[in-house]
């Protein structure tokens, strides 16, 4: 029977890493609804993710002393200093850190407001802040295909 810190870690971790997959392809959102409403809910997938990642980083220690963990890291006795923490479960910690940067930064894109550049308008050659609307077709094709200038 398998440890119930072992199932926890391993629904955990893959919950995390589902959720980030989805985030990745929820980007594709931002050709169909604004970006805000995209970096919001790609922020908080990668924040729930970010949870199940920590959760899975810090339950998997107490799996050690399952007998299927004492059965793979010593066939004869267990001792705790043949299974260390090697270079996959740091590789985890820092996916945690990313998730969490990850989340960060969607929040923060999705609660910006971007400064109103001043834009070229080329009719009266100078910089304003909006530009106006612009002219009919009729100003610019009188015979239908001559240009008025």
């Amino acid at each position: 029977m398998i440890n119930h810190h072992i199932q926890t870690v391993a629904i955990a971790i893959l919950a995390a890493t589902t959720i980030s997959l989805m985030g990745v392809f929820a980007v594709l959102l931002l050709f169909v609804v604004g970006d805000t409403h995209v970096f919001k809910v790609v922020g908080w997938m990668h924040l729930f993710s970010f949870m199940c990642q920590v959760t899975g980083v810090v339950v998997f220690p107490f799996a050690w002393h399952s007998s299927k963990m004492t059965d793979i890291c010593a066939s004869e006795s267990y001792d705790i200093g043949r299974c260390i923490l090697r270079w996959p479960y740091l590789l985890a910690v820092a996916l945690a850190a990313d998730h969490f940067s990850l989340a960060l930064l969607g929040m923060m894109l999705a609660c910006r407001k971007p400064p109103k550049r001043k834009q070229f308008n080329m009719h009266t050659f100078e910089y304003v802040h909006h530009l106006p609307p612009p002219p009919p077709p009729e100003v610019y094709f009188t015979n239908g295909n001559s240009m008025k200038l």
